[in-house]
C-alpha cells in the first residue's frame, strides 16, 4: 500500500462553489495529486480508503484523482470497436447487464486514462460504489447555445454526478472539471475547475438539465425551454461576487435607440463591466460600459451601440479580462 506523512499546502487551485468555501480540501487534494500509477480501480479505491476517513474527504479524493488523471477523448479501441449488445428477458436483467457493460467500459477508460463523459462519470461512480456510498451517474443535457426550443426535440449529450453523503445528494462533474477543449487546436487542455465539485443546484442548473426533474435537487423545478432561453454562464460568472437579475433571458433586443439594458443583482464594487461582440468567428475589442445603482438591490448598465446588430450575434459580458456571460441577438 502506497503510503506518506500527510503535508498542509496552499490551494493549488480556485475553491469557487458554496460548499467549499466551509470545507478546506488542501490537504486532501495534495495528498491525491501525489498518488503514484494504480493499475486497478480497486487498488485506487482501497488507497484512497486507508488515507480517508470521512465520507467527504473520500468523495473529493476521487474527484480530483478523476479530474486530474483522466484526459479527454475517444481511445482507438473506442472508434474502431463493435457496438455492444446485450440480450435480456425482464427489466431486473437489463440493468443486471448494463451495470457489467458499465463497469468493463470504466474500467477501460481508466486503464486507458482517457475517456467521454460518460468514463468519467462511471469512474467516478465504480469508486463511490467501493466506499459503500450511494451514487447515481445522471444523463442530461449540457447547454451548447441560446435558443427557443419552438417545440423542437432535444437530445442528451452529457453525463455527470450526484453523490449522498448524510442523506444529502451532491452534485459534481468530473468532465468539466477535467479541462476544456481548445476548439481551435482541437486539443484537450487539462485545467482543474473546482466549481464543478458539490455544486448549488441553483448553479448547476445553469449550465446541466438532467434527463429526470427530480435530479435538478430545486424546490422549483426550471422548465428546458427556461433552460435554453437563459444566457450562458461561463467559469468566471461564479468565481465574481456578481448576480444577474433572476428571468434574464439569454436571448436579447436593442431598443429602438439602439441600446442594450443589463440589470444585476450583485455587481462587485471597483470592477469594470465590459462587452464584446461576436459575429460570423470574428470577434469586436473589448470596450467598457458603466453600471449604475438604481435602490438597494438592482444595478443596471445600458449599453449603447451606434450601429444596428445582427440577428444570430453574440454579446459577452467581462469583468476585467475574464467572460462571465453570453448573450444572442435576437433582432
Amino acid at each position: 500500500m502506497y503510503s506518506r506523512m500527510p503535508k498542509i499546502a496552499l490551494y493549488i487551485f480556485m475553491c469557487i462553489s458554496s460548499f467549499c468555501i466551509a470545507q478546506n480540501y488542501d490537504e486532501v487534494d495534495e495528498i491525491v495529486l501525489d498518488y503514484p500509477h494504480f493499475k486497478s480501480i480497486d487498488l485506487l479505491a482501497a488507497q484512497i480508503k486507508s488515507d480517508f476517513v470521512y465520507d467527504i474527504d473520500r468523495v473529493r479524493a476521487a474527484f480530483v484523482w478523476v479530474a486530474s488523471n483522466i484526459s479527454y477523448g475517444k481511445t482507438l479501441d473506442d472508434l474502431f470497436s463493435p457496438k455492444t449488445k446485450i440480450i435480456y428477458y425482464s427489466e431486473r436483467g437489463r440493468v443486471r447487464l448494463l451495470d457489467k457493460v458499465w463497469a468493463k467500459k470504466a474500467k477501460e477508460a481508466f486503464k486507458n486514462r482517457r475517456g467521454v463523459c460518460f468514463d468519467y462519470s462511471m469512474i467516478l461512480k465504480e469508486l463511490y460504489d467501493r466506499f459503500g456510498l450511494e451514487s447515481k451517474v445522471i444523463q442530461g443535457i449540457a447547454k451548447e447555445e441560446i435558443r427557443a426550443l419552438n417545440g423542437e426535440k432535444v437530445y442528451k449529450n452529457h453525463s455527470w454526478n450526484a453523490v449522498k453523503i448524510k442523506s444529502e445528494w451532491k452534485l459534481m462533474d468530473p468532465t468539466w472539471a477535467a479541462g476544456f477543449v481548445d476548439v481551435a487546436k482541437q486539443v484537450f487542455v487539462p485545467k482543474f475547475n473546482d466549481h464543478y465539485f458539490d455544486t448549488a443546484p441553483g448553479a448547476f442548473i445553469k449550465e446541466h438539465f438532467p434527463d429526470k426533474r427530480r435530479w435538478q435537487l430545486l424546490e422549483q423545478p426550471i422548465s428546458l425551454n427556461t433552460f435554453f432561453s437563459a444566457p450562458i454562464f461561463l467559469p468566471a460568472y461564479f468565481e465574481k461576487e456578481v448576480e444577474l437579475a433572476p428571468l434574464t433571458e439569454g436571448l436579447i433586443k436593442q431598443t429602438e435607440n439602439l441600446e442594450l439594458e443589463f440589470a444585476f443583482e450583485k455587481f462587485p464594487k471597483r470592477n469594470q463591466l465590459k462587452y464584446r461582440i461576436f459575429s460570423d468567428q470574428k470577434r469586436g475589442r473589448i470596450k467598457n460600459m458603466d453600471v449604475e445603482r438604481q435602490g438597494d438591490n438592482l444595478f443596471v448598465s445600458k449599453l449603447q451601440i451606434d450601429e444596428e446588430l445582427k440577428n444570430g450575434q453574440q454579446l459577452i459580458l467581462y469583468i476585467g479580462k475574464k467572460p462571465i456571460i453570453a448573450f444572442k441577438l435576437d433582432q
